[in-house]
């Protein structure tokens, strides 16, 4: 993890950004200053570490640009990768019950910028304003359902089956229009996919250049473009 720091741009004011956060839609003038006042902003580098559990436990982080990873450490201290974050996204303890997150670490994908809070202001604004631990407790609940999702797959899936899989949510998170096929765009390395899905470098590898010859999908400069959406799609309902 580099600790270069970046010059990001902070072209808009914090206020901004915080109304791009969907919990935070509706919110009055008012109310968005409180936020203001209590929350700051900082840019990260490309590979530097912007939440780790056991120092950053009290913070409650809003993505507002650049793209997240977010990672755990199992016993052996191997990286895996659950989740990659977008803009407007929220990271870091976000239950109030006592979690055991010490494992638990953010770094940048690109130039970053994000805005954090204290946790304990965070859940006494909250308390006040019932609308937005509604909207908190709906995305705790689709975190849940997606880890059980991710133990699904890799208690049951293959190798080839994890990352067709995971092609298909990145696809649905991060696609965009290539040449008449599909970007995914994130720098994307072997090692990186296969922290995803829990598997060796090797393995994924092999999977991966079982598509590419397949023509589903291929790779420019660490990117994925998917070539075949619809035989993905087929491939991953096999």
């Amino acid at each position: 993890m580099s600790d270069n720091k970046t010059t990001f741009p902070i072209v808009k004011d914090k206020v901004w950004y915080l109304k791009k956060v969907n919990i935070f839609s509706g919110l009055s003038m008012d109310e968005m200053m409180f936020l203001d006042r209590n929350s700051k902003m900082k840019s990260f580098g490309k590979g530097e570490s912007i939440y780790i559990g056991e120092r950053d436990h009290d913070k409650i982080f809003f993505l507002k640009k650049g793209k997240v990873k977010l990672l755990k450490l199992d016993m052996t201290g191997k990286e895996m990768v659950y989740a990659i974050l977008k803009e407007n996204e929220i990271f870091g303890s976000l239950s109030q019950l006592k979690e055991n997150i010490d494992n638990e670490y953010a770094e940048a994908l690109s130039e970053t910028l994000v805005c954090y809070i204290r946790k304990d202001q965070f859940f006494k604004y909250i308390e006040s304003n019932p609308s937005i631990m509604i909207k908190l407790n709906k995305l705790l609940s689709r975190k849940v359902i997606e880890l059980q999702m991710l133990i699904e797959e890799l208690t049951f899936k293959s190798v080839s089956g994890r990352i067709i899989s995971l092609l298909i949510k990145l696809n649905q998170k991060f696609g965009v229009n290539y040449k008449d096929n599909i970007l995914i765009n994130l720098s994307l390395t072997h090692n990186d996919i296969a922290s995803m899905i829990g598997a060796t470098r090797e393995s994924t590898t092999l999977a991966l250049n079982r598509l590419k010859d397949d023509k589903v999908i291929y790779s420019e400069k660490k990117k994925i473009i998917i070539g075949d959406l619809e035989k993905l799609r087929e491939l991953s309902e096999v």
